[in-house]
């Protein structure tokens, strides 16, 4: 259990030392993963609030090389589109979810598990689903 807590200290350093932007009393899963890509050292692409919950196995993505307009050109060849991703406070996400470019979590917001999430998500919901969606208001 000692051990577990080590690694979930040291992973927060490691994202804030890569300038990913977390907030107070977070914990993030150690089989979380939380892309650290960003076009230079001065941009922020990934800011979580303070009073977040992120679950095992969940993605969160900030760069795509995906280029519809273009699929002759090789994949290692494309240039990376980076897109933030905010997360307001006070949000659980559940358990291997996928949350993509350019989407928004507002405040007070459970995301269920397995959901793909796009877009904005508002204050004080619960959504899920692929791709998640408001299921009620809390």
């Amino acid at each position: 259990m000692l051990f577990y807590k080590f690694i979930k200290k040291l992973k927060l350093f490691y994202y804030r030392h890569k300038g990913i932007k977390i907030g107070k009393d977070c914990e993030i899963s150690p089989q979380a993963y939380l892309d650290c890509h960003r076009p230079n050292k001065r941009t922020t692409m990934l800011r979580i609030g303070n009073n977040v919950r992120i679950s095992r196995w969940t993605m969160i993505v900030v760069a795509d090389t995906v280029d519809l307009d273009h699929p002759e050109i090789p994949w290692n060849k494309r240039k990376i589109k980076y897109s933030p991703v905010v997360i307001g406070s006070n949000v659980f996400i559940g358990a291997q979810t996928v949350v993509l470019p350019g989407t928004t979590i507002g405040e007070n917001v459970v995301i269920g598990a397995n959901s793909v999430v796009k877009g904005v998500i508002p204050d004080n919901v619960v959504a899920a689903g692929s791709p998640a969606r408001v299921i009620k208001k809390i």
